[in-house]
C-alpha cells in the first residue's frame, strides 16, 4: 500500500512539474484574467447570471482540452510506453492527471468568483465542487483522446462529448427541468457555484444532491475511461 500511495505522489508531482513547464498554468491563468476584466465592467444583473456558466465552462472546457493536449504530446513522446514497465497502474495515471489539473482549476475558478461576486463564507462551496468536476471531465476526456490522432480530431470529439454532459444547461435557462437532471455531474456544479455566489438559495438537499451528481459521475466515468484508454490507445497503438 505504502508503495502504491508513493509511485501515485511521484505521478501527481510529475504532472504538475508537466503543466507547468508545458505552460498550461501560465495560460490557464492568462485566461481567467481575461475572464475577470471581461466581466467585472457589465452590469450586475446580467454578470450574476451569466457567472455560474462561467464558472462550470472554464473548468470543465480546460480540463478537457489540456488533458487531451498532454496525452497526445506524451503518446507522440512515447512516453505512455513507461506504462508497461513502471509499477505504475492505468487508473493512477488517469487519476494523477484529474487530481493535477484540479488544482489550477480550483485556484483560478474560485478567484473568478471572489473577484466578481465579492468575498462571503459561501464562496467555501467552490473549492469541492471544482475539484469534482474537473476530476469528472479529465477523465471523460480520456474516451475521445485516446481514439484521437491529431488536435483537429481531438478537438471534434471533445466538443461532441462535452456537449453530451452540459445539458443541464438547459435547466438553468428554465428548460427541461427536473431531478432527472442530476444525472449528470454539471448540473451538481451549477447548483453549487449558484449557491456559492448567492444567485440560489441553497439548502441541505441541493448540495447534497449536487455532491451525489459529481461523486456518482466520477465513480461511473473511471472504469468507462480506463477500459477505453486500455483499448483504444495502449493495446490497439492509439487507433480510431
Amino acid at each position: 500500500m505504502k508503495g502504491r500511495t508513493g509511485t501515485f505522489i511521484s505521478l501527481l508531482l510529475c504532472n504538475i512539474k508537466l503543466q507547468y513547464r508545458q505552460g498550461f498554468t501560465a495560460a490557464w491563468a492568462v485566461i481567467s484574467g481575461f475572464y475577470i476584466l471581461g466581466l467585472y465592467f457589465i452590469p450586475e444583473n446580467i454578470k450574476m447570471k451569466i457567472l455560474p456558466l462561467i464558472l462550470l465552462s472554464e473548468p470543465s472546457t480546460f480540463a478537457m482540452i489540456f488533458t487531451g493536449a498532454i496525452l497526445l504530446l506524451e503518446r507522440d513522446e512515447g512516453l505512455l510506453e513507461n506504462l508497461f514497465i513502471t509499477p505504475m497502474s492505468i487508473r493512477q495515471y488517469m487519476l494523477s492527471k484529474a487530481l493535477a489539473l484540479s488544482l489550477p482549476a480550483c485556484i483560478c475558478t474560485t478567484a473568478i468568483a471572489a473577484v466578481l461576486s465579492g468575498p462571503a463564507w459561501s464562496l467555501l462551496l467552490i473549492p469541492p465542487g471544482i475539484i469534482l468536476t474537473t476530476i469528472f471531465f479529465v477523465l471523460l476526456t480520456f474516451i475521445p483522446a485516446s481514439a484521437s490522432r491529431d488536435i483537429m480530431g481531438l478537438l471534434f470529439r471533445i466538443g461532441i462529448y462535452g456537449s453530451l454532459f452540459t445539458f443541464s444547461i438547459l435547466d438553468y435557462f428554465g428548460v427541461l427541468g427536473g431531478y432527472h437532471q442530476y444525472l449528470l455531474p454539471s448540473k451538481g456544479t451549477l447548483d453549487m457555484m449558484s449557491i456559492a455566489i448567492g444567485t440560489k438559495e441553497g439548502s441541505i438537499l441541493t448540495l447534497v444532491l449536487s455532491l451525489i451528481s459529481l461523486c456518482g459521475g466520477i465513480l461511473i466515468i473511471l472504469p468507462i475511461s480506463e477500459k477505453h484508454f486500455r483499448k483504444n490507445l495502449i493495446e490497439s497503438g492509439g487507433i480510431a
